[in-house]
């Protein structure tokens, strides 16, 4: 409930980042943050508004991405483990979400929730122009990549769907 409020808090915040007000778009994050600590994502998305990459560069950039998390997601976890080991509960609640869950065992680089997410990016890439000459079309077009870059990190840790979610009405609308 917590992550749904903050959600439904942080769609106030997207207007003022359309319009450039960072100080009443980081006020709106902030507020979303007290609710649910998922929010501070928003802080991370906002300077890549709007993107300003051409098609092969963010084509490219999605099919390093899905092979270096692949690749790396084990190493990595277990580097952050090995960093947090000195304070016991951040251990062993970082090993409770990236180890004990299914993310190990999920971490494949082809399977069809990816197949399906990848035909959807090409239709959106394919479709850019048409999404950004919609009214905030560049917001729409944006959210929906974010949403298909934060799928693969959900694909394999299932906590982090939570960060999914507050691109989830981009990424409808930027379908449909």
């Amino acid at each position: 409930m917590r992550n749904l409020l903050a959600i439904s808090i942080s769609f106030f915040a997207y207007q003022y980042m359309e319009e450039k007000r960072w100080m009443k778009f980081l006020g709106v994050v902030l507020l979303a943050t007290l609710f649910h600590s998922s929010a501070i994502l928003l802080l991370f998305l906002f300077p890549f508004y709007p993107i300003k990459w051409n098609n092969v560069v963010l084509f490219g950039l999605f099919i390093v991405f899905n092979v270096v998390i692949v690749i790396t997601y084990e190493f990595l976890i277990l580097k952050v483990i090995a960093a947090f080991s000195f304070i016991p509960i951040i251990e062993a609640k970082v090993v409770h979400y990236f180890i004990e869950g299914s993310g190990l065992e999920n971490n494949r680089l082809i399977s069809l929730g990816f197949l399906v997410q990848f035909i959807f990016f090409i239709l959106v890439l394919y479709k850019r122009k048409q999404i950004e000459n919609m009214p905030y079309g560049k917001l729409i077009f944006w959210g929906t990549i974010c949403y298909i870059f934060l799928y693969r990190m959900a694909a394999i840790v299932s906590i982090f769907y939570r960060l999914q979610l507050y691109m989830s009405i981009f990424y409808a609308v930027g379908v449909c």
